[in-house]
């Protein structure tokens, strides 16, 4: 028996989650009010601070410090159960990047009141914090797919942050950071950005929730990063002053979306091909290591080459890896499906053998004309119920050997007209009951290479299903046509009830109805994926055009029969 947490099912034998149960909703947040409390008193505080010792150069660094481990300790607090859930290890690491971040904020801030100058160094801090982001924002975008995999990603996210290091270095360790490399710094929030949109728009499930929530966040840290960039080059704003106070909007949003959202919300029909498609980000992720690979060899390094093909190789493995894994589950899955088609031949030539027995004792005894009623209503009742089921069983079976492949057409030089004829001939007691009229093709020297034995069978299920759905004092009508040279058409009209729009979406769909008939009964819902099936084989065509109340048009092409050319 498998056993469910958190609406996914886990099974015992080989311990692996099945993905695709996987929830959307977590369990609302206790204490919501007071978690939104804290929030607010440490921006107050922040603020308050700031306002009350202006002095104080170090206020908004520490605020901002605190904010991070306030967001890190929620995101402890949301991290799913059990321990073993398999998105976990994405929480924990969003958890010790806040915790990094808050970190940084502190250092940066409070060594200069501490030594009385800037360590330039500290501002390589947040190059460490994304790159525990990029971690989180993986390709890998489903659970199941090995330790190989996802190697790989974490090799390919710490070439990029071996990229922005490199980009933003300056010429010696202690000097100042240039406007260039500052504004390159921000760019890398726009990249996480980027990124965090991309693997949103990709990932599934509960990781889902917790990249939305971190996509909105890097989103909002990018462009406040960028404002506070503008803000302080053109007006030269202290920079401790409360107005820096828009900063905290990042951690506020991802704060407040932890406490009060529950879910992520739902894919739209073009984000579902995105989610199918397992290159998107990982092509993405690539494209944009390379451009950071140019950018540093222009500066004359050769770690930017080194990059470069590092990232190439990277991708090159993934995908490889992937189509070698999707190639072997493509083969499990058509072995499987052949041993299923054989194993259902089986049981149908085990059931079709006593219940043909079954059916030859019902009509020996309804011949023997010794049965007193109501004895001879039920053998009747037997062998009609039984000949139904025989048929039922052989359309599953040629359907199955169609499907395999087993069907081999005697193609031969044959007139369609005279296949039409013996097949009206069949059908023809079933018209007179019913008060249908059969109009037999005319005359013809049409010729066309198929089957003979296999055309006549779809010519009387087609003359059937018109028959079936042709009231009374209507007509069946066969007519045969040269297309072209090497095409010949034989159509089946009728003048019955039509079929409707959504009824031929599904025509030859097994087991499909598309309406109730007007004569007999309902047939199994088989007969047309059969003659489908059937003409395929013969290298034909079957198309079937109708409109409702005014009849059906059935057309069968196969190749004529011409003779060759002499030169």
């Amino acid at each position: 028996m498998a056993t469910a947490t958190f609406g996914r099912t886990r099974r015992p034998a080989t311990g692996r989650w099945v993905a695709d149960q996987e929830p959307d909703t977590q369990p609302p947040l206790d204490h919501r009010g007071w978690w939104t409390a804290a929030l607010i008193l440490c921006v107050a505080l922040q603020v308050g601070v700031t306002i009350a010792l202006p002095d104080q150069t170090w206020s908004m660094g520490v605020g901002l410090g605190f904010l991070c481990c306030l967001c890190a300790v929620l995101t402890i607090v949301t991290t799913p159960r059990p321990a073993d859930f398999p998105g976990a290890w994405r929480w924990r690491v969003v958890t010790l990047g806040f915790v990094f971040w808050g970190v940084g904020w502190w250092a940066a801030t409070i060594t200069p009141a501490l030594i009385g100058r800037e360590l330039a160094f500290l501002n390589f801090g947040s190059i460490p914090r994304q790159v525990f982001f990029l971690i989180v924002l993986l390709p890998s975008g489903e659970e199941d797919q090995g330790w190989a995999l996802r190697v790989l990603d974490v090799s390919q996210t710490l070439l990029m942050g071996a990229s922005l290091t490199l980009l933003a270095r300056p010429i010696t360790v202690t000097a100042p950071l240039t406007a260039g490399v500052v504004a390159y710094l921000y760019s890398a929030n726009v990249l996480l950005a980027l990124l965090a949109i991309t693997s949103f728009l990709t990932q599934r499930g509960r990781i889902r929730q917790l990249i939305f929530v971190l996509s909105v966040t890097l989103c909002t840290y990018a462009v406040t990063t960028i404002i506070a960039v503008w803000v302080f080059n053109r007006y030269g704003i202290d920079r401790n002053s409360p107005i820096w106070a828009f900063g905290d909007a990042a951690f506020i949003v991802y704060a407040s979306l932890l406490i009060w959202t529950d879910k992520s919300p739902r894919s739209s029909r073009p984000v579902t091909w995105l989610r199918t498609s397992r290159h998107v980000s990982p092509l993405m992720v690539t494209a944009v290591l390379l451009l950071m690979a140019l950018q540093i060899s222009h500066r004359g390094s050769l770690w930017g080459a080194l990059i470069g093909i590092g990232g190439l190789l990277i991708y090159a493995v993934r995908t490889t890896l992937l189509n070698d894994r999707y190639l072997a589950e493509r083969d499990r899955l058509i072995a499987l499906e052949a041993k299923r088609a054989h194993a259902l031949i089986d049981i149908v030539h085990e059931i079709r053998s006593p219940l043909g027995s079954v059916v030859l004792n019902a009509s020996l005894l309804a011949r023997a004309g010794e049965l007193p009623q109501p004895q001879r209503n039920w053998v009747d009742q037997i062998h009609t119920g039984g000949t139904r089921v025989t048929t039922l069983l052989n359309d599953i079976l040629d359907l199955e050997r169609l499907d395999a492949g087993l069907v081999d057409a005697d193609l031969t030089e044959c007139n369609p007209r005279t296949i039409a004829v013996d097949a009206l001939a069949v059908v023809e007691g079933q018209a007179r009951t019913f008060g249908v009229t059969l109009m037999p093709p005319h005359d013809s020297d049409q010729r066309v290479i198929a089957d003979r034995g296999k055309l006549e069978r779809v010519m009387v299920n087609l003359a059937t299903n018109a028959i079936r759905f042709t009231p009374t004092g209507g007509c069946v009508i066969i007519t045969i046509d040269s297309i072209d040279a090497v095409r010949t058409a034989i159509t089946v009209t009728d003048t019955g009830s039509g079929i409707s729009a959504a009824g031929q979406a599904v025509l030859f769909e097994r087991f499909s109805h598309v309406g109730t008939p007007v004569n007999g009964i309902r047939g199994s819902g088989l007969g047309l994926s059969i003659c489908r099936g059937l003409m395929t084989a013969m290298n034909g065509t079957l198309t079937i055009d109708s409109e409702p109340s005014r009849g059906t048009r059935a057309v069968v092409i196969l190749p004529s029969a011409t003779e060759p050319r002499r030169i």
